[in-house]
């Protein structure tokens, strides 16, 4: 009898097993539907959520058009350029050439102001090289910067370097008194001995500037002060103001100045050359 009972508790267990096993396998997928059931739920609500918040807070800034009140556009440039620029100076330059290789003319857009650039010769080139800057202020804010950091800028503009610069010194030509230094220019692995030279006419908003270098040396002072009296205006008549400042100007030439077309043949800057004589005047030596 005991060993009835206990085969028969013992063929019982194998049927309880069997049972549990169900009620788990139910009770486990039942929570396993669950599980599912809740991620449908949650993918609901994440998925609803982030359309609503790409709706209102990810479309991108270029869907608003410039017509919308408070749209951004792109600033436009404060200086607008001349593609061909009606030529309102002249030099009269043999040492550098008869004509500049390169005119440039721009106007401030809300200013009027205006900028050209004469240009002769290159660095690196076989012969001198002049940039010429001239700057009639309009209405635009044009504060004054200081020499060397308005020289830098300069030579920046016209894709050179500043590599060394002299103490300023004073040069008088016919239109004021212009601040000048020694200076090295540098393209790349090319370097040449320079002046720098720049005058701020504040009373007539006018501003003279830029750099003129040899061959192989620096240019002297006294000759490039008569080079720069050979500067003219020639379409002025809608400046009346600039107009009577460069008809002054030529009254103040200096006497020791050749008239203008009267340049040596011979640059004054070249290796070969000798600096042309001064009228009434001794030669004057060049800065070694």
């Amino acid at each position: 009898m005991t060993m009835f009972a206990s085969q028969s508790r013992t063929q019982s267990f194998p049927a309880y097993a069997s049972r549990s096993s169900r009620k788990a396998s139910g009770s486990g997928g039942g929570l396993l539907r669950d599980l599912f059931a809740a991620t449908i739920m949650l993918a609901g609500v994440f998925g609803c959520g982030s359309l609503i918040y790409a709706l209102f807070n990810g479309l991108p800034a270029a869907t608003t058009t410039a017509s919308e009140p408070g749209a951004a556009t792109e600033p436009l440039p404060s200086w607008v350029e001349y593609g061909k620029p009606l030529q309102m100076f002249a030099l009269q330059s043999p040492e550098f050439g008869r004509e500049p290789r390169l005119y440039e003319g721009r106007r401030h857009r809300t200013g009027n102001g205006r900028q050209d650039v004469l240009t002769y010769g290159a660095i690196p080139g076989e012969g001198p090289f002049l940039r010429l800057s001239l700057y009639r202020i309009g209405s635009e804010p044009a504060p004054q910067a200081a020499f060397f950091v308005d020289l830098a800028r300069q030579a920046s503009q016209a894709g050179l370097s500043v590599t060394r610069s002299a103490q300023p010194v004073a040069m008088a030509a016919k239109f004021g008194t212009f601040e000048t230094a020694d200076v090295v220019l540098a393209r790349g692995n090319t370097s040449a001995a320079c002046l720098a030279f720049r005058l701020d006419a504040s009373d007539v908003e006018f501003r003279i500037s830029g750099f003129a270098c040899g061959t192989d040396r620096a240019p002297d002072r006294a000759q490039l002060a008569c080079i720069i009296d050979r500067l003219d205006l020639v379409s002025g008549s809608g400046d009346p103001q600039l107009l009577r400042f460069f008809t002054a100007a030529e009254q103040a030439r200096a006497k020791t100045c050749a008239p203008r077309g009267a340049g040596a043949r011979a640059s004054w800057l070249d290796p070969a050359g000798t600096a042309p004589s001064l009228r009434n005047g001794p030669q004057v030596a060049r800065v070694p």
